[in-house]
């Protein structure tokens, strides 16, 4: 009876036959109806249920009892696959020029100074520095770390 005017709630709503008031204004109650309600409550479930069929097949990993502990996953290191490549190759533009270009060294920190920085990192970090050392000295390939953590788990150490 949402669809029909009314005026007084104790005639009009609560004291009548709400079927053959129905059966009555059946035409009026359908286009005001139409107005106001586009999808039907059956469509919603119904996508719902494919949504999560389909996220079902998506997930092949089940994660809910995954735990994340800080101290575990501190330092992981993330690859993201092969990036190689040179978008002016690609393009097919001349990159190469006949110049000469100079730059700064930077400035190389004593033995002892490099030392003293080593045995300040924790294990973790320790670990994973030398394999950073490691992927610069023999790898080929570039590669990308992202560093995370709570406050004070020593990620400005480690950089």
């Amino acid at each position: 009876m949402l669809y029909l005017p009314w005026s007084d709630e104790e005639n009009d709503l609560i004291n009548i036959n709400h079927e053959e008031t129905f059966e009555l204004h059946r035409d009026l109650i359908r286009q005001k109806r139409s107005e106001y309600v586009h999808r039907e409550a059956n469509e919603f479930e119904q996508a719902l249920e494919e949504h999560m069929e389909k996220k079902e097949d998506d997930d092949d990993i089940d994660d809910a009892n995954i735990e994340y502990d800080q101290d575990k996953n501190e330092f992981l290191i993330y690859e993201t696959g092969n990036n190689e490549g040179d978008i002016f190759v690609e393009m097919r533009i001349n990159t190469r020029t006949e110049k000469i270009e100079h730059f700064n060294v930077p400035k190389i920190i004593p033995d002892t100074e490099y030392q003293q920085m080593m045995r300040n990192l924790n294990s973790n970090q320790r670990k994973y520095t030398l394999n950073v050392m490691n992927l610069i000295k023999n790898g080929e390939n570039q590669f990308f770390n992202f560093i995370n953590g709570g406050a004070g788990v020593g990620k400005s150490t480690l950089i």
